[in-house]
């Protein structure tokens, strides 16, 4: 089996870094991925804090709307994946605004979630077992 190159891009390396990157580094061209890293402890109280109020948010809304939008017809166009924790304490709530773009893009992508380490429900077992 040959050598197999595969170019990652870093778009981010925190909540707040800059949203020109992914744009920058689609422009230059021969990404495969791009990644996009948005939590640490502070982000992750934030969010969990906007899910308290809202079960629908807790997730980078600004991943969506700010970078994902525009960034879209590149993806599809360069069949560029897409590797980020944006979804915070709500992956599958950011996934789903995620396919609200493809649909409306008409773009063929597919999304995909990673989840089962919120172990909230499970605080008070988890508390009472020490």
């Amino acid at each position: 089996m040959g050598k197999v190159t595969v170019t990652i891009g870093g778009a981010s390396g925190f909540w707040g870094d800059t949203n020109e990157a992914a744009s920058q580094l689609l422009a230059a061209g021969g990404i495969d991925y791009l990644a996009f890293d948005y939590l640490a402890e502070i982000t992750m109280s934030l969010l969990a804090r906007a899910r308290m109020r809202d079960p629908a948010r807790g997730y980078a809304a600004d991943f969506v709307s700010g970078v994902m939008a525009r960034i879209l017809p590149a993806l599809d166009r360069q069949r560029v994946k897409v590797v980020s924790n944006a979804g915070g304490v709500n992956p599958a709530a950011c996934a789903a605004a995620i396919e609200r773009l493809i649909a409306e893009a008409g773009a063929d992508l597919r999304v995909a979630v990673i989840s089962g380490d919120d172990l909230s429900s499970r605080a008070d077992d988890l508390r009472a077992a020490g």
